[in-house]
Formats: structure tokens, sequence, C-alpha cells
């Protein structure tokens, strides 16, 4: 039989709890820059011209939008990168590539590959694809590789582009259940 054991602290309310003596990937920072390898070689499927989820000094296009303007109160379009913020809002922007989509905008989101979370279940099963990302990305100018495993997902028009990276990780194609 197991041994009952008290849970405090970050872990009780639910908080992830990371092996790392320092800050990173922790919920203290929300806003880790995309690999520039990994941007590089999607945006050559791609070809980007918005960034939905940028700062001055991270933005991957000409256009972005930043925490003052907000990609979540503006229009998107043309086609799209987003690597939202890591932190509790994400479901947000899942929600708003798909609505995007629908609106004629083709949209990459990567994320933390969490699937089983009310914001993957709700929205991010209504992406066209899915590339779960080989290996652990590491983002920024983080020393370590993420604490999780990443996904692309790609909503919209053009989002078939995404197969000419599929040797990049594992390549879904969504929607075709009934």
């Amino acid at each position: 039989m197991g041994r009952a054991v008290e849970v405090t602290g970050q872990a009780a309310r639910g908080d992830a709890v990371m092996p790392f003596g320092d800050v990173h990937y922790s919920s203290e920072r929300e806003d880790w820059a995309t690999p520039q390898a990994f941007f590089n070689r999607v945006n050559d499927a791609f070809g980007f011209d918005l960034d939905v989820c940028a700062s001055p000094n991270n933005a991957k296009c000409e256009r972005y939008y930043t925490t003052e303007r907000s990609g979540l109160l503006h229009p998107w379009s043309g086609i799209a990168w987003c690597n939202p913020p890591y932190g509790r809002d994400i479901g947000l922007w899942v929600r708003r590539a798909a609505e995007q989509a629908q609106n004629g905008t083709t949209v990459c989101v990567l994320t933390f590959a969490r699937t089983d979370t009310h914001w993957f279940q709700e929205y991010g099963r209504q992406a066209d694809y899915v590339l779960f990302v080989k290996g652990r990305l590491k983002f920024g100018s983080g020393k370590n590789s993420a604490p999780a495993p990443s996904i692309l997902m790609a909503f919209g028009p053009e989002s078939n582009r995404i197969e000419q990276i599929a040797d990049m990780g594992c390549l879904c194609r969504m929607g075709l259940a009934p």
C-alpha cells in the first residue's frame, strides 16, 4: 500500500512545479521567444506576414502586435504566426486562431503539447493539422530545453503548407472523425 502524502504550496494550487533552480519556464515569465532556427524552417513553408504575439525585440514579422496593441483585440489577416504567452490565457489565443481561420486567415500556433486541457479539446481540435514537434525546443535565451513537448497547430485555408515540414515531427490531419 502507498502512503499518504500531503500536497502543499504550488502543487496544491495546481501550479507547475519546475525542477529548475531558476525561473526558466515558470509562470513568473510568459514571453519566451520562438527559437529562430525553428521559426525559419516553418516560415519557409508558410511565409508569415503577421506576428500576433510579439514584442519589439522578438517580433518574427514586419507586421506584429504587442502587449500594448493586443492581437486578441485586432484583426488578423494573411498568414499569421502565433507563439502566445505561456500562461493561463493560452486558450484565448487558440480560440482566436480558430476564429480568424474561419475569416480566411491562415494561422500557425506554437504551444506546449497540452492535449488534456480545455483549450486544446475545445479549440485546438479545430486545427486542420497538428504537428507534434520532435524533441524539446529551447526558447529565448534559455539554457535548458522546454519542460514539455511542443505542438504546432495550423488553421485556415493554407494550413496544408505544414505538410512541407512534416519531417519536423509527427503530423496529424485533424477533423477526419464525424
